[in-house]
Formats: structure tokens, C-alpha cells, sequence
């Protein structure tokens, strides 16, 4: 037993320097990231494979250690682990224990991390830079209650416009605030993002001023893909182009991987991407899809629409059937709205930002608690490939819908 101890430990110390390694090549650039971040899963992997004997060599004697899934590599918590490299190896926090190795005292029950403590832990696990187009007759009051409400709960708030707000998070972009200028000003904004951020965060949201995203759902939703695959989500329309496009309304978040290939292949290619005036969405949609960029499956397992592309009003409680709506949007409507995890709403009134909060974030119905949920597997490389060629060859299941 001595022996296998020792073996173990062995293995152990064996897995940080691999880790430690894949830090080296996260901090040599875009390159090698790619390979870092395998190497990091790797690691994940071999531990979590790991016997119950060796998870709790660190364990007191006859006490029992509760393991979970691995401490995700882009963490703070890794971080922590990796100045540690000298102490024990130690995998938990104490403030999110479905990580890893817990000692319980004996005859203790695990406990789940609440949602709560899983929501505060996909904030920086799965990291989000929001966009939010606006206009200078709206800093103070659109911007304001934008940055007020859901954008506080982003990992970056950035605003574009035309006249710069250093306090309000502003930024110009130098064109003219026209109608037929969305789509010029978009790809500004984008390339100001790639320039700046581009490497710092995991995913980019793209919403309006009259927009209001649940942030945390939108990270629930996420959190099973790799920033790294060429992917974008939102609210799905059709159109003459196969793979259509996300509504700009309803909001469109893309990966780090969608964000670079339109930087440094679509706004660089006039064939891929030409400027034109066509409309903001649609336009974008139409550069991603020619870079590789595949449009996701949004809705949840239901089929209801995640992000909507109007307001409440019209959305509830069934999908609306007289107007503009059900000619736009790929897939069948299905009758019954309002999923459970929503991510957005569109057209939000000025006074609605604070009702939405307030009904989302501080009213508690008294008897009526929330079933407890627990974050969605990670797809494996394998796994996503598949999804990802499965949503780059579905065809439209709205055969009503307007082709434009």
C-alpha cells in the first residue's frame, strides 16, 4: 500500500507539471493556445479518472473525501493551485465545493453547491464582453439603465456610439449615426473589441440599448462549449443564405473563435464580408457563415426561443401569429413561449430595465422554492465536433418563413 502511495503522488506531481507547462504556452499567445488548452483538459481528465485511493491520500485516516468534476483550467482557483505547487495537493475552495476533494467529517452528507454559488462561479469561468450599440441622445438615460441593470453583470460593459463617455463607458467609433451605417458601425465596434479585448475574454455579446439579457442563463447556456470552436448563438432567422442569422434585436453572442476569424479573415476579405448597407444582422451573419462560423441552436429542450426578438407583451403566452415574426424565424415556432431559461427580451421600454430587475432579481414568491439544478456537462472534443456539424447542416423547419 506504501508503494502505491508513493506511486501515486508520483503520478500526481507528474499531472502539475504538466498543467504548469500548458500555463507557459497560454502566456506565449493565440499560437499555442490551442495545444495549452488540450493540455489543460488532459490534466482534467487523468484526475477526474483518478481512484477514490488516490483522491484521498491527503485525507485523514477513515475519514472520506467526496470528488466531482476537475477545477476548470482558465479558473482563479488553478491559479491558487499552481503558487500551492509546494503544499499538499489540494483541489478544492471552500466557497464552491463540487470541485473536487472535500474531507467531510464522518458520517457527513455532501452537500451541492446552490445555484447561487454556481452562478457567482460561471462569472469568471465563462467570461462575457458585452456590446451594447447606442446613440448620443441616449447616454443618459438607455445607457445609464442598461449599465444600472443586466450590464453590471457582465465581464465588460462596453457602449458604442458616436461621441465618447468616458464615465459611462462610451466609446466613438467614428460613424455617423445613420440608419444604414448599423452594419459599418458594427464591424467597428467589433474590431475595436478583437483589437483591445479580443483575447481576454471567452465569448462576445452583441445587444441594443433596448435590450435585456439574464446574464447568468446566458452563461448556463454556454457553459457547456468551447470558446475556441467557431460558434455564435441568438435568436435564428432565415433567410437567402443557408445558415441565416442571429436577430440583432434579441441579441448574438459569439465565441472568441467567431470574434478572431472575422477579424483577421472576413473584414479582410471584400467577397467574405463587402461593405454594404444591408442591415446589421443580417450582414454579420452572412461574414460569419463564409469565415466558418456555424450558427447554433439556441432554444431549450422544449423548443422555446431563449432570446426574443420583441417585447414580453407580444411574446406571451403563445408565440405571436399576426405580425412580422413567424415569416423571419428558422425554425418552426412552437406554440407555448416563456422557457424557463430565458437570456433576453427586446424593445424594453426606459422604465422596464428597474421593473425587470426587480422581478427578476429581488421579488421572492414566498412558498415556492426553486427546483436545485446543476450545471450542464462539458462537451468533449469529440462531442462538439459533432453537434457543431450536426447545426452546420440543418435546413430551415419553417416553411412559411419570407426569404430575404
Amino acid at each position: 500500500m506504501f508503494i502505491k502511495i508513493i506511486l501515486l503522488e508520483a503520478t500526481m506531481k507528474l499531472f502539475l507539471s504538466v498543467t504548469l507547462i500548458a500555463d507557459i504556452f497560454l502566456s506565449w499567445g493565440r499560437l499555442f493556445k490551442p495545444f495549452a488548452m488540450r493540455a489543460h483538459r488532459a490534466v482534467d481528465d487523468q484526475l477526474a479518472a483518478m481512484s477514490d485511493t488516490a483522491k484521498c491520500i491527503r485525507c485523514a485516516p477513515g475519514s472520506f473525501c467526496k470528488s466531482s468534476t476537475p477545477v476548470p483550467s482558465s479558473s482563479p482557483q488553478r491559479n491558487r493551485q499552481m503558487s500551492a505547487g509546494a503544499e499538499y495537493f489540494q483541489l478544492t475552495d471552500s466557497q464552491f465545493a463540487s470541485t473536487a476533494i472535500t474531507q467531510l467529517e464522518e458520517g457527513a452528507t455532501p452537500q451541492l453547491p446552490t445555484e447561487e454559488e454556481l452562478a457567482l462561479w460561471l462569472h469568471n469561468e465563462t467570461r462575457v464582453l458585452c456590446m451594447v450599440l447606442t446613440l448620443p441622445k441616449n447616454h443618459q438615460s438607455r445607457v445609464k439603465r442598461v449599465k444600472g441593470t443586466w450590464g453590471r453583470r457582465c465581464n465588460k460593459l462596453i457602449f458604442i456610439s458616436s461621441q465618447e463617455d468616458r464615465e459611462l463607458g462610451v466609446i466613438d467609433v467614428g460613424v455617423p449615426e445613420e440608419r444604414n451605417n448599423l452594419y459599418l458601425k458594427m464591424r467597428k465596434a467589433l474590431e475595436y473589441v478583437y483589437r483591445n479585448h479580443g483575447e481576454d475574454y471567452d465569448w462576445f455579446l452583441k445587444a441594443d440599448d433596448d435590450t435585456f439579457v439574464i446574464m447568468e442563463n446566458l452563461r448556463f447556456m454556454l457553459y457547456p462549449y468551447d470558446p475556441e470552436a467557431a460558434l455564435y448563438f441568438g435568436h435564428r432567422f432565415r433567410t437567402t443564405f443557408p445558415q441565416g442569422y442571429m436577430s440583432g434585436g434579441a441579441g448574438y453572442v459569439m465565441s472568441r473563435d467567431a470574434l478572431r476569424r472575422l477579424n483577421l479573415f472576413a473584414f479582410n476579405n471584400s467577397q467574405f464580408c463587402p461593405i454594404n448597407n444591408n442591415s446589421e444582422d443580417r450582414q454579420i451573419g452572412f461574414c460569419l457563415q463564409n469565415v466558418g462560423v456555424v450558427a447554433g441552436d439556441s432554444r431549450d429542450e422544449e423548443g422555446r426561443d431563449r432570446f426574443l426578438p420583441l417585447s414580453l407583451k407580444f411574446m406571451l403566452p403563445t408565440f405571436p401569429t399576426d405580425n412580422w415574426l413567424p415569416k423571419l424565424t428558422f425554425y418552426e415556432p412552437v406554440n407555448e413561449t416563456g422557457s424557463t431559461s430565458g437570456i433576453s427580451f427586446h424593445y424594453v421600454k426606459i422604465h422596464e430595465f428597474e421593473m425587470y430587475e426587480y422581478l427578476l432579481y429581488r421579488l421572492h414568491i414566498f412558498g415556492t422554492p426553486l427546483s436545485q439544478r446543476s450545471l450542464p456537462p462539458r462537451l468533449s472534443p469529440d462531442e462538439l465536433q459533432n453537434q457543431l456539424n450536426q447545426w452546420a447542416q440543418e435546413n430551415s423547419t419553417n416553411s412559411n418563413a419570407w426569404l430575404i
